[in-house]
């Protein structure tokens, strides 16, 4: 049960608001006011963003340091030689930077592999098609995640013209940024979600996202992670309050 909204425990972040990006005060007042559950719109998680924030398990927190530590040993043995394909491969710069929204909806700077054309497309050559088969175009995200702005395992770190969208669409859209976006990220079928898609689409991929963010726990993570060899995917209840 909803006892209370979310202007009655803010003093004290409001205090902050100074010091946010205007993507953080936007998320802010977004938490602030409270919506009643008839009004909303999309998945409804229960929960307020504050209850979500630091959520995750001990064993989970402990496979993302383990996992993050071998992801990025790979991405350091393996850098000469992929960087140097790539860079015969377009000639041009070997890493590509992008712009995503983080945890709190905060913009980073997000790496991968420079395979893609000016149009986002795959390059054309077989190193691009290899490194995009085998998603070793992904390996520099690990420098985001050593950089403290992405997780192992989580939701896809979006562009901001998408998540603005979704944010003004779906009620509870921004409670998916109380955690890190994940390099692994959570899929609804076989579908990537970054580009634009129906609403239907989104509405229930938010349904898995907000599943996983209620509680982060190694469980779950291992389930995203086999989903992606075929097995079943993370399906839940999206707990209520």
């Amino acid at each position: 049960m909803q006892s209370e909204g979310i202007n009655s425990l803010t003093t004290r972040e409001r205090k902050k608001d100074q010091s946010l990006s205007p993507k953080e005060k936007i998320l802010l007042e977004k938490r602030l006011d409270y919506v009643p559950s008839s009004r909303h719109k999309g998945p409804d998680l229960g929960l307020f963003f504050h209850e979500l924030v630091g959520n995750e398990t001990f064993p989970k927190q402990m496979f993302c340091v383990i996992g993050g530590s071998i992801g990025f040993l790979l991405f350091v043995v393996t850098y000469p030689i992929i960087a140097l394909l790539v860079k015969i491969s377009s000639g041009g710069p070997v890493l590509r930077k992008d712009t995503r929204l983080g945890r709190h909806g905060t913009a980073f700077t997000c790496y991968t592999y420079n395979i893609f054309n000016e149009e986002g497309e795959i390059a054309r050559g077989l190193i691009a098609k290899f490194l995009y088969k085998f998603r070793l175009y992904r390996l520099p995200h690990f420098l985001n995640l050593v950089r403290g702005e992405m997780d192992l395992v989580g939701p896809a770190p979006l562009e901001s013209p998408v998540g603005d969208r979704l944010n003004d669409e779906l009620t509870d859209f921004y409670k998916r940024f109380a955690v890190k976006p994940g390099i692994i990220k959570i899929r609804n079928g076989t579908e990537s979600f970054q580009g634009t898609h129906a609403f239907e689409d989104w509405e229930s991929l938010l349904e898995k996202e907000l599943y996983y963010v209620a509680k982060p726990t190694l469980k779950k993570d291992m389930r995203v992670i086999l989903s992606k060899f075929g097995a079943e995917q993370m399906n839940g209840t999206i707990k209520r309050t």
